[in-house]
């Protein structure tokens, strides 16, 4: 999952930057929040400090919105990157 969101929306007097999710494939908590942890270090220096980044499961109509703390979570994407940097030259 890229980190570039397809839409900007604003309701409920929020600002979202959504990423839309289409597989087949359950989108559960352990693989959607290190793709919003990603999202919000790679948008937060272009985005608002109020806006919010999304993924919108469109199978399930189901709005994940970032909800771990990004200092603890970083550690984890990062280990996440350098395994896939790693691999890469092999695949």
């Amino acid at each position: 999952m890229l980190v570039n969101p397809e839409l900007g929306l604003e309701f409920d007097g929020a600002r979202y930057l959504i990423k839309l999710y289409m597989k087949d494939e359950k989108l559960d908590k352990l693989r959607v929040d290190p793709a919003l942890v990603l999202m919000e270090l790679a948008l937060r220096s272009v985005a608002q400090p109020s806006d919010k980044v999304a993924v919108l499961d469109v199978r399930k109509s189901k709005l994940h919105v970032l909800s771990v703390d990004i200092a603890k979570s970083k550690p984890m994407v990062d280990a996440e990157l350098g395994y896939i940097a790693a691999l890469w030259p092999s695949v």
